[in-house]
């Protein structure tokens, strides 16, 4: 199932677009997640809440079409706590996967936001 990304026209000054997606709420297992294309974006938020003992990893990829397995993957970071990551512009793959990888208790929630400056595809 395709990640389904919502725009929020009026949380940024000016022509910049925020578009999120709540990627996992009260997650309570492993789950092998869903590639998306990051393409344009200029910075990407991942918030992560509820790990008691868990890993999520994000993941990423610069393939010119969609990834089709874990061989074409590349980790950028295990978040094994609750927190935040920001990846800038030029920190950003082509097509980007947040999943949990490894999950032994908690109830995990995650949420994605990107930023795009001027008219961002739809």
């Amino acid at each position: 199932m395709p990640v389904t990304f919502s725009k929020d026209w009026t949380a940024l000054a000016g022509a910049d677009q925020l578009w999120y997606a709540s990627l996992y709420s009260a997650q309570g297992a492993t789950d092998d997640g869903v590639w998306f294309d990051t393409r344009g974006a200029h910075a990407l938020c991942v918030e992560v809440n509820g790990i008691t003992t868990a890993t999520v990893r994000l993941s990423g990829s610069n393939d010119s079409t969609i990834p089709s397995d874990a061989n074409d993957e590349t980790t950028h970071t295990d978040i094994t706590a609750d927190g935040f990551i920001k990846l800038d512009r030029h920190e950003i793959p082509r097509w980007v996967k947040i999943h949990v990888h490894a999950w032994t208790s908690g109830s995990i929630d995650v949420d994605v936001k990107m930023i795009y400056s001027g008219n961002a595809s739809s």
